[in-house]
C-alpha cells in the first residue's frame, strides 16, 4: 500500500519535471548542434472488445488529450504504429496544423530505430508504440533506461502500464564527440 501511494504521490512531481524538460526543448531547430528528443509512449487504454485493431476508450481519450496537454505543441515529429489505438493516441498532437503522423510496422524495430536516429537536429519526436515495442525501441537508442531492463530480450510493459512515458535524449546527429544516448521513465495521465 505505501508503494501505491509513493507512486501515486510522485505523480504531480514526475509531470512537472516532465514540463520542465519539455519546455527547454525548442518547437523548431535552430542549429547542427542541438540533440533530438525522443518522447516514447504505449498507446492509451483500448477498449476490449476481442478485435485486433480497437478503439481508444475514454480513459484513453483522455490520456492522449492530457499527452497532448503535456507536450504542448513541441512535436515536430509523430510516429505511430500501424494501429488505430497507436493514430489515437496521437490524434490530440497532431491537431489542427500539427506535425502528420507517420505510420511504421510495429514489429519494424529496426524500421523504427533508423527513422529516429535519421531525424535532423532539434527535433522533438513523439513515438505510440505497444507494451513490447516502447521499451525494445527505447532500448535500442539509448542502451540504458531508467526503469527498464535492457539486458532482457524482450523487455515489455505491464499490461496495465498505459501512464509510462520514455524520454530519450540522442546526441545532436554526427556528434561524434557527444554524450552517449540517455533515457529517463516518467508518468503522466490519471
Amino acid at each position: 500500500m505505501g508503494a501505491v501511494k509513493r507512486r501515486c504521490a510522485t505523480r504531480p512531481v514526475l509531470a512537472l519535471l516532465l514540463l520542465a524538460c519539455a519546455a527547454s526543448v525548442p518547437a523548431v531547430a535552430d542549429g547542427p548542434e542541438r540533440p533530438v528528443v525522443v518522447f516514447l509512449v504505449r498507446h492509451a487504454e483500448k477498449v476490449d472488445d476481442g478485435s485486433d485493431d480497437p478503439d481508444l476508450t475514454a480513459a484513453g481519450r483522455r490520456r492522449a488529450a492530457a499527452l497532448a496537454r503535456l507536450l504542448d505543441g513541441r512535436a515536430t515529429h509523430l510516429f505511430s504504429s500501424d494501429y488505430r489505438r497507436t493514430r489515437e493516441t496521437l490524434a490530440p498532437l497532431a491537431g489542427d496544423g500539427g506535425p502528420e503522423i507517420r505510420v511504421l510496422p510495429a514489429g519494424d524495430l529496426d524500421g523504427w530505430v533508423a527513422a529516429l536516429r535519421a531525424l535532423p537536429a532539434g527535433s522533438v519526436a513523439v513515438v505510440a508504440g505497444h507494451s513490447n515495442t516502447v521499451p525494445a525501441i527505447a532500448c535500442r537508442l539509448a542502451r540504458a533506461v531508467e526503469g527498464l531492463d535492457c539486458a532482457k530480450p524482450d523487455v515489455t510493459l505491464a499490461h496495465e502500464e498505459y501512464d509510462r512515458l520514455f524520454e530519450i535524449v540522442l546526441p545532436p546527429p554526427g556528434d561524434d564527440d557527444a554524450v552517449a544516448p540517455s533515457g529517463l521513465s516518467l508518468r503522466f495521465g490519471d
